[in-house]
């Protein structure tokens, strides 16, 4: 539905089609607050809602209410867009002994934001009964007020996660925050063991793209791109490096980048030094920085299947061949690209 005032809808009507109805489409729809739309709620409500998709609908602050949540079992796809007044998307309330049975979310396999220049979170309050097992595509563009993405309890439940694409995102500093609200043991790291796709564009104020703290395996991840973010230090804490087998293609623009591989302690580092990226065939690295770019300068990076490389702006290039570990064989007169 769209193009219409919420309260033109007849209560009554729709609650009696929302037990059946497994679609939502709202576009700029008026006076619509959330979801539900009325304040009614029969038994088995949207029990069979599988797709939501809302469009301009400028009113709306909470899409999905606490007391909802527990209904939606078969969720599965949620698309958002140019809603102006929207702060969060899921309030999670604070969870009853039936929730701890049952995760929230646990069927939904893709979520799309884009637009949203009020949204502060995406899940608001205690997320420990929250499980997104079956979220593989994470898309997310121009959310300027967003900080972090998700808690460390979240990140370790990702483990169908295939697709994750942030961009434009002004506020973001974290995409995995250090800690959890409610302070909980997080006894795993979090898994990211079916990342594929990892794209992140024009997040000013983004430190990291996984934090020291953690060291997710990203046995699957096969393109990396991370542009136009101002203030990232690092991309990987060192544990990371052993798991990136499969990676084929690393995009790295920014500007004070001081290393992709970081290392608090000295043990952190790989037994031999060598960070060993065995399919990696094109990689783009643009940093202003004087930092050794790989981590350490004891640290090299061992790249037997590179087949371009392409260096922009860096000021101590020699050190960065360096830690180049390339055997010659696969190299051509103009493999490399270096520009000032």
């Amino acid at each position: 539905m769209g193009g219409i005032s919420a309260t033109s809808l007849k209560a009554k009507t729709f609650e009696q089609l929302f037990p059946t109805v497994s679609q939502i489409f709202f576009k700029r729809v008026v006076g619509l607050k959330n979801i539900i739309l009325f304040s009614g709620q029969r038994k088995g409500f949207l029990q069979r809602l599988e797709f939501v998709e809302v469009d301009g609908c400028e009113d709306i602050c909470t899409l999905f209410p606490a007391k909802l949540l527990q209904a939606l079992k078969n969720l599965r796809s949620v698309n958002i867009e140019s809603c102006g007044s929207l702060e969060e998307v899921f309030e999670l309330g604070e969870g009853s002994k039936e929730e701890k049975e049952l995760p929230l979310l646990s069927s939904l396999t893709t979520l799309k934001l884009s637009l949203l220049l009020k949204l502060k979170c995406i899940w608001k309050g205690p997320s420990r009964h929250v499980s997104l097992q079956s979220l593989v595509h994470l898309k997310l563009f121009l959310l300027a007020k967003l900080t972090f993405i998700f808690t460390p309890s979240l990140a370790q439940s990702l483990s169908q996660l295939e697709t994750l694409e942030v961009s434009s995102c002004d506020e973001l500093k974290h995409i995995i925050r250090e800690q959890d609200d409610e302070k909980a043991i997080i006894p795993e790291f979090p898994s990211f063991q079916k990342l594929k796709t990892l794209l992140v564009s024009d997040c000013e104020k983004l430190e990291y793209v996984f934090p020291g703290s953690l060291s997710p395996r990203l046995v699957n991840l096969k393109q990396m791109t991370i542009r136009y973010c101002g203030k990232l230090k690092y991309v990987f804490p060192v544990p990371v490096a052993p798991s990136l087998l499969n990676l084929e293609q690393m995009t790295i623009f920014a500007g004070n980048l001081k290393q992709i591989f970081y290392s608090g302690e000295e043990d952190a580092l790989p037994r031999d030094g060598i960070v060993k990226l065995p399919r990696l065939r094109e990689m783009d690295l643009s940093s202003k920085s004087n930092y050794s770019f790989f981590g350490q300068k004891n640290l090299a990076a061992q790249l037997p299947f590179l087949q371009n490389l392409s260096i922009h702006g860096h000021e101590e290039l020699g050190n960065l061949l360096a830690q180049l570990q390339v055997r010659p064989l696969y190299f051509s007169s103009n493999v490399f690209s270096f520009l000032s």
